[in-house]
């Protein structure tokens, strides 16, 4: 019996180690992803009509764009949008 419990106590202490080790790895994850942590980074996020701009071909000359930063925001109008796929061909 006191075999079946050294060898049950020693699986259970393998499991939470296991799942410990997992949720550091992805709590390190969040916290790379955290939308703060990113801007902290040097990143901005760019909206234009209360939606994220992922591509320079959702931009026109003249649209209004928000931009957030680390420390605060930034209203502007863009002048030129110069979409890298096209002229790569892609």
């Amino acid at each position: 019996v006191e075999r079946l419990w050294q060898r049950a106590s020693t699986a259970e202490a393998n499991r939470l180690a296991a799942l410990r080790a997992r949720l550091d790895r992805l709590s390190a994850k969040a916290v790379a992803l955290d939308p703060d942590g990113v801007l902290k980074r040097g990143y901005a996020c760019v909206r234009a009509g209360g939606r994220v701009v992922s591509s320079a071909g959702e931009l026109r000359k003249g649209m209004e764009i928000d931009i957030r930063l680390r420390d605060g925001g930034v209203r502007a109008e863009v002048l030129e949008a110069n979409n890298l796929e096209d002229r790569n061909g892609r």
